[in-house]
């Protein structure tokens, strides 16, 4: 594990201590300059536009963000930031860019003020994270610009943008963006175990890091066929903005190209083991998603955001950013683990080895601690950590933070936990169809959602709910015809505990589908 780990850090430092060595040593001597960056001109050549949304606390992280664009700039393209932020945020950004651009005349940067739908404002600008989904109509908004780099606030460049926007250069006729895979490994994967509505691929994308050519999205309708998408699965959106793309992509999958992990490379790829190899091409962005560029959890994340952050722009680049960001490389503590899951293992294992616990419930519990269940939980824990909105003591966060991962998961397929819905009767009836029972060895479950009907346009009922009980009746176990009888003689509403459990269904129909077929060949 420490091997891999070092691996990865001495990637990281010698591909960034090559390049720093070629371009700022061998082609500045070429070019008879020197460190002193501030006389050397940008090229004259299109801009490449990277456009970024910030709310809340994240002012910071934009600008770290910015920075590291601009340390990494070797060539002197023209940069220009397309920044989407809150009015109180607007005066801030432009004292500290215009200081910057005195000194790094090579960038450039213009404000924008959120823009969202008029219908649904206020659910779009809380989806997810505050403002997140403005991305999803940037197509419009910037109507006059052809193509642009979008990135989240915790992304630092450790590559030139030029590198990323070659990309464009290989989209075939028919893609509109590039993203990167959510993950490697399916063991680990949100999507394939845990996603209740479709996603691109095998294990989906992830939407820190997307190249959007704006033109080919404003011809394939983009925001058309983003609302259509929200409303028919808002119920099930877990991360926001990110699930709606990958639905989307799931339907155009044409329309999309696949970058390498490198271009977004997150702590999941290094957490357990090395699964994004990086060894010959080194990291070209890192993305410090869930709090980790602020957090001990993973050192290696916060030492290289702490590198860029702590460099003072116009200084010496060697002296001020490369030499400490070595040093801080080389610290015993990078090569070590913080993850308290596994210090419980290996608590565990002594404990095993002293003789003083039962062995039975002590490897019980040791195999929790290694599900791929428990991973899964501690993630979605540390992301609502890092972004639930509320005040008091870490005891009432930690606590607040434990009840949403609850109603994640509850919201999760496979590990849903029982939920009420109450619906009005009137004469058209309720709108859905139920199947199974204690007849057909099957629990009862809704089957169809009427299109249009009470189900249906009241919400909170899904194909797939195992239907538990009707107005305080239980029906588990219960022949088909009780739970039809408990759902004719209900008058004016009615209440049902409901479990969402697809899978499960799915399974059921597949078995009614072969009796059906064997019931015709006989």
């Amino acid at each position: 594990m420490r091997f891999r780990r070092f691996v990865v850090v001495l990637s990281i430092l010698t591909t960034t201590v090559l390049l720093y060595l070629f371009y700022n040593i061998v082609l500045q001597r070429k070019n008879g300059n020197t460190f002193n960056k501030s006389i050397v001109k940008y090229r004259e050549s299109p801009p490449i536009y990277i456009a970024v949304v910030v709310c809340g606390q994240r002012m910071q992280e934009v600008l770290v963000m910015i920075k590291s664009a601009l340390l990494f700039n070797y060539s002197r393209e023209k940069l220009y930031f397309l920044i989407f932020a809150e009015d109180r945020l607007v005066i801030s950004f432009n004292e500290k860019l215009n200081d910057w651009r005195a000194i790094r005349p090579e960038f450039d940067f213009r404000l924008f003020p959120l823009q969202f739908p008029l219908s649904n404002e206020r659910e779009w600008r809380s989806l997810f994270k505050p403002c997140a989904a403005q991305r999803l109509f940037l197509p419009s908004i910037l109507g006059t610009i052809d193509a642009i780099l979008y990135v989240d606030t915790d992304i630092l460049f450790l590559s030139p943008v030029a590198d990323i926007w070659k990309f464009f250069k290989r989209f075939n006729g028919t893609q509109i963006a590039a993203l990167s895979p959510e993950h490697e490994d399916a063991n680990v994967g949100w999507y394939n175990r845990f996603a209740r509505h479709p996603y691109y691929g095998p294990l989906g994308v992830n939407s820190g890091v997307m190249l959007m050519n704006l033109t080919r999205m404003r011809e394939f309708k983009w925001e058309e066929k983003v609302l259509p998408i929200y409303k028919e699965y808002k119920l099930r959106l877990t991360w926001g903005d990110q699930d709606i793309i990958n639905i989307l992509f799931y339907y155009h999958s044409e329309k999309l190209y696949l970058m390498p992990c490198e271009y977004n490379y997150r702590p999941d790829h290094c957490m357990y083991m090395n699964i994004c190899n990086v060894s010959l091409e080194g990291i070209k962005l890192i993305h410090g998603n869930r709090g980790y560029f602020h957090s001990n959890k993973q050192p290696l994340f916060r030492t290289v955001y702490e590198a860029v952050e702590n460099y003072q722009l116009g200084k010496n680049e060697y002296n001020e950013f490369l030499a400490p960001l070595r040093e801080a490389l080389q610290d015993s503590a990078i090569l070590k683990t913080n993850c308290d899951v596994k210090r419980s293992i290996e608590l565990l294992e002594k404990l095993q080895a002293s003789g003083d616990f039962p062995t039975t419930r002590l490897a019980a519990l040791q195999k929790v601690l290694q599900s791929d269940f428990l991973n899964a939980v501690r993630e979605v824990y540390e992301h609502v950590y890092e972004t639930v909105d509320i005040q008091g003591s870490q005891d009432v966060r930690a606590s607040a933070t434990a009840k949403a991962t609850v109603a994640a998961f509850a919201a999760s397929e496979g590990h849903a936990h029982p939920r009420v819905v109450e619906l009005p009767k009137t004469e058209e009836g309720l709108g859905f169809n139920v199947m199974g029972g204690k007849e057909q060895n099957s629990p009862i479950y809704i089957s169809r959602i009427i299109p249009g009907g009470v189900a249906d346009r009241h919400g909170g009922l899904k194909r797939g709910d195992q239907l538990l009980s009707v107005n305080g009746v239980s029906v588990e176990g219960e022949n088909h015809e009780k739970a039809v009888e408990l759902l004719k003689q209900a008058v004016g509403s009615v209440k049902l505990v409901v479990r969402y459990t697809p899978k499960v269904l799915e399974e059921m129909e597949m078995r009614f589908d072969k009796q059906r077929t064997t019931r015709r060949r006989q």
